[in-house]
C-alpha cells in the first residue's frame, strides 16, 4: 500500500503515520513544516506542502493508491475553510494524479440539529458556539460525497489521548452512538487505517467510537 497523509503533524496524524508504517505501507506526507515531523523511517517521505496551495500537491500523489486527511484546526469562532477548502484541493490534485480511494476524519458535529444521543454540553454549548467550524466541516462532507471517488467520511466523538481499548463502535449513516462520547485516538487510528482494506466501507459515512 502507497498511502499519502495529510495532518501529520497533529496528534491523530501523528498515529495514523506511526501505525501505517507499522503495517508496512509506504508513507508520503505533505506538511508545511517538515522539520515537525517526529517520526524516521525508511518508509517514510516528508513533502514540504500546504492543502491551501494546490500547486504543492500533486508530487505528493503520484502513484499512490490512497489518501488519509486529517487536516484540522484548534476550535475558534472565527471564519473557517480549511476543511472544504484544503479537501477540495486535495481531491482535486487525487483525480489530477489518479487516485481514487480516500479516508476523511471529519466529526458527528456535522449533524443538522440537535442528536438525542449526544452530550447536553456538546449540542446545546459547544456546537452552537463554534458553529462556523462545523459549517465547514458539513461542507467537506458533501464535497467528498459528491465527490466520485472512493471515498469514507469517519466521525468520531471526543478524541482522548488514552491507550487504545483495541474495539471500535461504528454505524454506517450515523453521526452519534448511543453512549459514544469519546474514542482513543489510538483506536480511531486502527479503524482508519482498518478502513482502508474494507470495501464495506466506501461510499459510506460512519459513527465511531467506544
Amino acid at each position: 500500500m502507497r498511502l499519502t497523509l495529510f495532518g501529520a503533524t497533529g496528534p491523530t496524524g501523528l498515529l495514523l503515520t506511526q501505525g501505517a508504517l507499522e503495517r508496512g505501507y509506504d508513507v508520503t506526507v505533505l506538511v508545511r513544516r517538515p522539520e515537525a515531523v517526529t517520526v524516521s523511517h525508511p518508509k517514510l517521505r516528508v513533502l514540504r506542502g500546504d492543502v491551501q496551495k494546490p500547486e504543492t500537491l500533486p508530487p505528493a500523489l503520484q502513484g499512490q493508491d490512497a489518501v488519509i486527511s486529517t487536516i484540522g484546526l484548534p476550535y475558534t469562532r472565527q471564519p473557517v475553510r480549511l476543511y472544504s477548502e484544503g479537501t477540495r484541493n486535495i481531491m482535486a490534485a487525487m483525480k489530477q494524479t489518479g487516485v481514487e480511494r480516500l479516508i476523511v476524519i471529519s466529526s458527528g458535529g456535522t449533524a443538522p440539529g440537535v442528536v438525542p444521543e449526544s452530550s447536553f454540553f456538546f449540542e446545546r454549548i459547544l456546537k452552537p458556539l463554534f458553529r462556523g467550524f462545523y459549517d465547514d466541516m458539513r461542507k467537506m462532507e458533501v464535497l467528498v460525497q459528491e465527490s466520485g471517488l472512493r471515498w469514507t467520511v469517519l466521525r468520531p466523538p471526543e478524541l482522548r489521548n488514552v491507550p487504545a481499548r483495541g474495539q471500535v463502535r461504528e454505524g454506517v449513516g450515523k453521526y452519534v452512538l448511543p453512549r459514544g462520547l469519546s474514542i482513543s485516538r489510538a483506536d480511531l487510528a486502527r479503524f482508519t487505517l482498518d478502513c482502508l482494506t474494507r470495501e464495506d466501507t466506501v461510499r459510506q459515512s460512519i459513527a465511531v467510537a467506544w
